[in-house]
């Protein structure tokens, strides 16, 4: 996998400190059952490493995506034109709840 210059990654992170990459994940996200002298760890390496948390990534993992997904038959047909029509309308931000 080929790296952006200046990303890094989790597992990154844990082979700067030693610990596993899930626990390096915990402490970035702040969740509990780290010591507490881990989290100081994985954020100086962080930190020392360039590391930027990925918006989207976060997103996903907090299941607060703010996406909605619909998966349907063909746009070729009418009927399914009119139902994506409808659902992007409804979903929208603007629209009336």
């Amino acid at each position: 996998m080929t790296k952006i210059l200046g990303q890094s990654s989790p597992h990154d992170i844990a082979e700067a400190t030693g610990l596993s990459a899930a626990a390096s994940r915990y402490a970035l996200r702040g969740l509990q059952g780290v010591p507490p002298e881990a989290h100081r760890w994985v954020h100086e390496a962080a930190h020392r490493l360039g590391h930027q948390e990925d918006p989207t990534a976060l997103a996903l993992t907090s299941d607060r995506t703010g996406h909605v997904s619909a998966l349907g038959g063909s746009l070729a047909a009418v009927r399914q034109q009119d139902t994506a029509a409808a659902l992007g309308q409804r979903c929208s931000p603007t629209a009336d709840r």
